[in-house]
C-alpha cells in the first residue's frame, strides 16, 4: 500500500518537477529566442517550408488561423482515410491484414485526427504497419494542432488583440519538431531498452511453458506508444493499449508513460509571461467553474469573495471584470508579481 501511494507520489513530483524548466522550453520556441535544438531543427522547418510553399512569415487574424488548421487537419484526415482503406494493397503488411471497411476507415481517421482516438479495432489484426505508421503520424498532427490552439490563444490574450497573431504554420511545425519530437524520441528509446518491440517483422512464433506454439505480433510499438502519451492521445498499438505486456512491460515504462502523458499538459501552466500568465488564469477559469448557485447563499471566490453569477455582455466588460476580481489579482501577484 506505502510502495503505491509512494509511486504516485513520485509520479507526479516527477512531472511537476519535469514541468516547470519544460514550460519554460515551450515558451522560448513560440517567441522565437534562441533554444538549444535550433542548429538541428532550423534546417528540417526551412525544408519542410521550401517543400510546401508555406510562408511561415506572414501575419494572421484569428479568421486565417482557424481556416488553415482547419485546411491542414481535413487534408490529412482524406489521406489517413485512405491508407486505412487500401491498407490490404499496399506495403508494410507483412501480417496481411485486410482492407478497412469505408465506415470503419473514417471513424478511425476522424478520431486521431481530433485527438479521440477511439479504436474500434484490434491493432494487432486491424491494420497494417503502414496504417500504425500514418496513424501515429496523425498523434502527431492532433497534439501539434492542439499546441499551435494554444499557443495563438495565449498570443491573442498577451497582446489583447485577435488580427496579428504570428502564423499557424510556424506554431504548428514548431510544435511537432521541437516539442513533441525530441520528447517522443527520448520515450520511445526509453521504452526499446526496457522491452518495448520496435520491429517491422511480423508475427513472431514462439514455445510456451506447456509446448504450445502461439504467434504473437510486435510491430513499430515503442514509437507507437511514445507519441501516445507525450501527446496524450489515446490510440495504442495493441487492443489492450498500455494493458498490454509488450506496451508497457514493467513499472519502469509505466511510470515513464504517465509521466510522459501529464507532462506537457503540467508545462503549459509555466509559460510565465509569454503564456499570458497560463496559471492565474487556469485559477480564475476554475473560479468561474465553481460558480454554482445555491439557495443559501451566493457562491464565493477561490479568496472567498462573494460573487454573483452575471456574465458580462462583451469582450472588453469580460477582461475590465475579471481584473477587478479579487481572486484574479491575488493569483496572479502569486505567479507573476511582476505582470500588473
Amino acid at each position: 500500500m506505502n510502495t503505491e501511494i509512494f509511486g504516485i507520489i513520485a509520479m507526479f513530483g516527477i512531472t511537476i518537477l519535469l514541468a516547470i524548466p519544460f514550460g519554460k522550453y515551450i515558451a522560448r520556441v513560440y517567441t522565437g529566442d534562441n533554444t538549444w535544438g535550433d542548429s538541428l531543427f532550423n534546417p528540417l522547418e526551412k525544408l519542410i517550408y521550401r517543400f510546401s510553399g508555406i510562408d511561415s512569415k506572414q501575419e494572421m487574424n484569428w479568421k486565417q488561423h482557424l481556416k488553415v488548421m482547419l485546411v491542414i487537419n481535413f487534408l490529412w484526415f482524406v489521406m489517413g482515410m485512405g491508407v486505412l482503406i487500401c491498407q490490404g494493397w499496399l506495403p508494410l503488411n507483412p501480417d496481411s491484414n485486410p482492407n478497412m471497411t469505408p465506415e470503419l476507415a473514417f471513424n478511425t481517421s476522424i478520431s486521431f485526427m481530433v485527438n479521440c482516438n477511439l479504436q474500434h479495432y484490434s491493432g494487432e489484426s486491424g491494420v497494417s504497419y503502414l496504417s500504425q505508421l500514418f496513424l501515429m503520424f496523425l498523434q502527431f498532427v492532433s497534439a501539434g494542432t492542439g499546441l499551435a490552439a494554444a499557443a495563438v490563444l495565449f498570443n491573442a490574450l498577451r497582446e489583447r488583440s485577435s488580427e496579428k497573431l504570428d502564423n499557424f504554420y510556424n506554431y504548428f511545425i514548431k510544435s511537432c519538431t521541437r516539442i513533441l519530437l525530441p520528447v517522443s524520441l527520448i520515450v520511445a528509446t526509453i521504452l526499446v531498452f526496457n522491452g518495448t518491440p520496435m520491429t517491422f517483422e511480423g508475427k513472431q512464433e514462439m514455445v510456451t511453458l506447456q509446448g504450445d506454439t502461439v504467434q504473437v505480433s510486435t510491430g513499430p510499438v515503442a514509437a507507437f506508444t511514445a507519441i501516445k502519451h507525450v501527446g496524450t492521445n489515446g490510440g495504442g498499438f495493441f487492443g489492450a493499449n498500455s494493458a498490454h505486456p509488450l506496451e508497457n512491460p514493467s513499472y519502469l515504462t509505466n511510470m515513464v508513460e504517465m509521466v510522459a502523458q501529464n507532462r506537457l499538459s503540467h508545462a503549459l501552466l509555466f509559460l510565465g509571461k509569454e503564456g499570458a500568465g497560463t496559471l492565474p488564469l487556469a485559477l480564475a477559469f476554475a473560479q468561474y467553474v465553481s460558480l454554482l448557485p445555491t439557495k443559501e447563499a451566493e457562491p464565493a471566490g477561490l479568496f472567498g469573495e462573494p460573487l454573483a453569477i452575471t456574465l458580462p455582455a462583451t469582450p472588453a466588460a469580460a477582461d475590465a471584470w475579471m481584473e477587478n476580481q479579487p481572486s484574479y489579482s491575488k493569483a496572479r501577484a502569486m505567479v507573476h508579481p511582476d505582470i500588473h
